[in-house]
Order: structure tokens, then sequence, then C-alpha cells
């Protein structure tokens, strides 16, 4: 059984930040797939420390 509720916060709308959240999984995207490749291609390379 399912009440009857008529607040705004029962229907489902799109958010204002739909932009935003695109733009943040690209850029998290764009971080995490040159490192998978280099962690694949080159795992020594990818754990040794950064050189200064």
């Amino acid at each position: 059984m399912t009440a009857a509720v008529s607040s705004r916060c029962s229907r489902a709308t799109a958010s204002r930040h739909t932009g935003v959240r695109v733009v943040a999984g690209v850029l998290g995207l764009a971080a995490v797939v040159p490192g998978l490749g280099l962690f694949a291609f080159e795992p020594a390379a990818a754990a040794a420390p950064a050189a200064s």
C-alpha cells in the first residue's frame, strides 16, 4: 500500500547540475584511463615514485 504524497520531493525531476556532473565524470575518466593504461603496460613505472 502506498501513501498519496503530493509534495515536491515525491516527483523525480532532473537536477540543475547535470552538466557539472557530466563534466566531472568525463574529467574523472580522463584521469583514470591513462593511469590504467600505464599500469597495464608498465607496472614498474606506475609503481615507482615520481622523480623530482
